[in-house]
């Protein structure tokens, strides 16, 4: 999406719907515009789909840490946090991490040591991943049925099913999408050096990996729109 598709200007989309057709390439296009269209046709209102759904990418890290040690000891502690907002509308990201070590001598023969890791990454949320609808849609769409309020038009061509408006399940609060994952790791050691045998000493490790996957997907049932050009279409 960084790099947007070089799309016809709206003159030139006419011109080449008008050959398609078969009217000479200069014709009044109303003849073949939809209501939506022509509206914004005569109004001379236009909108570049593309910048319509993509924005300015932001990505914001965070991170602390703390460490020490003396004679015996010594331990590590840290947490970062990232959030990110992608090129497309709805394409967020955030993740929150924790690790810590720790090792200390009990005596002169005996070390214990740990480590554990904690992440959280959350995608949740509805994407504008059909970047196809924002490429082909009419440059003379509606996009809000009212755009004092924020109400979007799905169908701003007023049919749909193969022109639907690609912030319809971004903005329309109509998907709820929960994707989140968690990712723990304990580990720990112990190593014992043997007194009586010098240089020989024995190490022991340990580790889990604990993995937790939530998806939950659903669409509101209640929020259905009908095709055509009423403003009463959304059915609840």
């Amino acid at each position: 999406m960084i790099n947007q598709a070089d799309v016809l200007s709206p003159e030139n989309w006419i011109r080449k719907v008008n050959l398609l057709q078969g009217l000479d390439e200069d014709a009044d296009p109303t003849s073949w515009m939809s209501v939506f269209e022509a509206e914004n046709y005569a109004a001379g209102k236009t909108t570049n789909w593309q910048d319509l759904v993509s924005r300015t990418g932001i990505a914001q890290n965070y991170s602390l840490s703390v460490s020490g040690a003396n004679e015996r000891s010594n331990y590590y502690l840290s947490a970062s946090y990232n959030d990110t907002q992608g090129v497309l509308k709805g394409d967020d990201y955030s993740r929150l991490s924790i690790s810590s070590r720790l090792k200390t001598d009990i005596t002169d023969w005996l070390q214990l040591g740990g480590n554990f890791n904690f992440s959280f990454n959350d995608y949740s949320g509805p994407s504008t991943y059909n970047i196809y609808q924002a490429i082909r849609l009419t440059p003379y769409g509606r996009v809000y049925r009212d755009e004092e309020n924020g109400l979007l038009e799905k169908y701003p061509a007023t049919e749909g099913i193969y022109r639907t408006n690609p912030l319809w399940d971004v903005e329309s609060n109509t998907i709820d999408d929960h994707d989140v994952y968690y990712t723990t790791v304990l580990a720990g050691n112990i190593l014992v050096k043997v007194p009586w045998v010098d240089g020989l000493s024995v190490r022991m490790d340990y580790s889990q990996t604990l993995r937790n996957i939530e998806r939950d997907y659903f669409t509101h049932e209640g929020n259905y729109v009908l095709e055509g050009t009423s403003d009463d279409r959304q059915l609840r």
